[in-house]
């Protein structure tokens, strides 16, 4: 834990002593140095590769807000800024914009998949520490958007305890069981949560709604406007 907070704090330092520079050159009102210019590219161009890569894998975009990614990100950039240098100090490419967009593919492709073996042993593995925090990525990813669903679903069933009676919350159930289960199935099913929930009507709306829910969510709000325009509340 120590040596990666140690190696994000790192990171973080250097940016932020780019992001300085930029802001000096800009407020003197003197051109932007090339190397600024650069530094900006690599920016963006990690971002969008990013954007692009890890959308496919963990699939969606929130991964963006994730303290992994932020740390994920700023490697990459030490690795696009590396590559920038190797490359530029070469004389091969001096236009900023074209230099940020292949030292970004060079640090993608080359050096993040770069490891160093002594005896069997890796003692440099870059690649094992982006994988790890690609890992971590897709694992929080994952827990937000579980959460996330858990709770539309709980707000989906809290609606239709709101505005469905307790019959009409039964028959919807029934109808929904009988298409997969057959009427028996569905009848059964629906006499075990009375039964679970007896003496308690709003536990068993409760109970009522969140089967219903669990069962087919896109189904129950595909018609949970019809429903409520042809039942009153209760």
């Amino acid at each position: 834990m120590r040596p990666r907070l140690a190696l994000v704090s790192l990171v973080t330092a250097v940016v932020v002593v780019i992001g300085y520079s930029l802001v000096l050159q800009v407020t003197s009102g003197q051109p932007l140095s090339p190397g600024v210019q650069t530094s900006f590219w690599v920016a963006i161009f990690t971002l969008v590769i990013d954007l692009v890569d890890l959308r496919t894998q963990i699939g969606s975009f929130g991964f963006v807000l994730s303290l992994n990614y932020g740390a994920y990100y700023l490697l990459r950039l030490i690795l696009g800024g590396l590559a920038a240098t190797i490359i530029g100090t070469s004389g091969g490419i001096s236009d900023p914009f074209a230099l940020g967009f292949v030292a970004v593919l060079a640090g993608f492709t080359v050096l993040q998949n770069f490891a160093v073996s002594f005896g069997g042993q890796d003692i440099v593995d870059v690649s094992a520490l982006f994988e790890g925090y690609r890992l971590a990525m897709i694992t929080d990813e994952g827990k937000r958007i579980a959460r996330q669903e858990m709770a539309q679903t709980i707000a989906l069933a809290n609606e239709l305890v709101r505005t469905l009676n307790t019959g009409r919350l039964k028959n919807e159930l029934t109808t929904m069981i009988s298409v997969t289960a057959g009427a028996q199935q569905a009848q059964k099913r629906v006499g075990e949560l009375e039964e679970l929930c007896s003496n308690n009507e709003q536990l068993l709306q409760r109970a009522l709604a969140a089967e219903m829910v669990q069962l087919n969510a896109d189904y129950v709000r595909a018609y949970k406007d019809t429903w409520l325009t042809e039942v009153p509340a209760s």
